[in-house]
């Protein structure tokens, strides 16, 4: 009965890759420029509907919905009038950027954006204090709260003695609020009269229903139905239900198990991989996350430039450049904060960031412990994403080794190129 179930749903989904073929909704903007889980981009694109003085010319439309709706906050006709919306709002004291705020005369309304940065050191506790009769509301994929490090300093909300939010922070998603706001404002009348406002929602809706696992409703309810058309259909959806998340490890362990061997065949000593991390990831919350180390160079006082292969908490997969202290005894390596490194080692920092920059064309993509970081993508330039299990995870079940042996030429070109470029500065 599972195979039957499998056919059928298969060929549900077939028939809908059909549909969006012929009727173009493949051309999607968003996956086309790659920025269909990019923060930055996304934000930009809120910022846009929510600004009443947006390329859009439809007033404070979009931003009504968004603030009675999401916000679940009630405006009146004074602070439309005195609204302003920033995107990037800049915070002096500590030059910070939050993603987007909403200032009336009566209210100060801060959104932070996390769909893949990591949260920084009081990083909402700091958000918060911009705040005016409002709390900080904080927009994830699922409605997640921000981690103790960032909620520093607000009042935490216990149960059982453990935290399970806090005062000052409104938890808003993406899969429940964005989406149905973008619902909302398709269903109005004078906004699905005009095409390229109607398609742009459109095509933002399909990005955030694949960014937060979804499918669309048509499809859905094909598979619901045929699920729920017998009882050993029933069954067989509950046993798959079961086995996914295991079935999604194994694919990423395939993945991640086949790179590790072509560093290790290309005579790279690699650190911190553990098998048991992949088979355990949680597809549901936020945890740590599997990762390992590529020794690239060792320098004294314990000093390695390394490269990591990583999938983070929310699911993307990344590599990065950054300096760690080895521990040889323990096969270990532990992350030094780059500005310690430049202080100490001016020398050892600058010649390896140089060289990064220079074969990576970085500009920017860093963190306190990274050099530079950027996505890891596929053969058709999507990244990954193992939280939605987007397409690109999918397809790995029958590529996996093609797709590791693409990204490890390409991560050993860059390495190979970056000591070149050591070495010579040496000389």
């Amino acid at each position: 009965m599972t195979n039957e179930l499998l056919l059928k749903i298969s060929e549900i989904n077939k028939k809908y890759m059909l549909i969006k073929q012929k009727t173009g909704a493949y051309f999607n903007i968003f996956n086309i420029i790659d920025k269909s889980s990019d923060e930055i981009f996304i934000c930009k694109i809120l910022y846009e509907l929510l600004n009443p003085n947006g390329s859009h010319y439809q007033g404070d439309t979009f931003l009504r919905l968004f603030v009675s709706e999401v916000l679940q906050m009630d405006f009146s006709e004074q602070d439309y009038k005195s609204v302003s919306v920033y995107k990037e709002y800049f915070v002096q004291e500590n030059r910070r950027r939050i993603d987007l705020f909403i200032e009336t005369v009566n209210y100060k309304i801060p959104i932070e954006v996390k769909i893949n940065a990591e949260d920084q050191d009081k990083q909402c506790f700091d958000y918060y204090k911009r705040a005016k009769n409002a709390n900080l509301y904080y927009l994830t994929r699922d409605g997640r709260h921000p981690s103790q490090e960032s909620a520093e300093g607000l009042t935490p909300e216990i149960k059982d003695d453990e935290i399970i939010g806090y005062k000052e922070i409104s938890l808003i998603s993406f899969r429940e609020d964005i989406i149905k706001w973008l619902d909302n404002c398709l269903a109005l009348t004078e906004i699905i009269k005009i095409a390229p406002i109607r398609e742009i929602l459109l095509q933002f809706k399909e990005v955030l229903l694949k960014l937060t696992g979804q499918t669309e409703g048509g499809e859905k309810m094909e598979i619901v139905n045929t699920i729920i058309s017998s009882a050993e259909h029933m069954q067989s959806a509950i046993d798959i239900t079961s086995a996914l998340p295991e079935a999604k490890a194994n694919i990423m362990l395939n993945f991640l198990r086949e790179l590790k061997r072509l560093f290790e065949d290309g005579k790279y000593k690699t650190y911190d991989y553990d098998e048991d991390a992949i088979k355990q990831y949680d597809f549901s919350r936020k945890q740590s996350y599997p990762y390992f180390y590529i020794e690239i160079k060792k320098f004294p006082y314990d000093l390695m430039a390394t490269l990591c292969i990583y999938v983070h908490e929310d699911g993307g997969m990344y590599y990065s450049f950054a300096f760690t202290e080895t521990k040889e005894s323990g096969n270990f390596c532990d992350d030094i904060e780059n500005e310690w490194v430049k202080t100490e080692y001016p020398d050892i920092y600058n010649a390896f960031e140089n060289a990064v920059f220079d074969v990576v064309g970085a500009d920017g993509e860093k963190t306190k412990i990274q050099i530079f970081w950027d996505y890891l993508k596929d053969g058709k330039g999507r990244t990954f994403d193992f939280k939605s299990f987007s397409s690109s995870c999918v397809d790995l079940a029958s590529n996996y080794r093609e797709q590791a042996k693409r990204i490890f030429d390409m991560l050993n070109d860059y390495v190979s190129a970056i000591l070149n470029l050591m070495e010579g500065n040496r000389d």
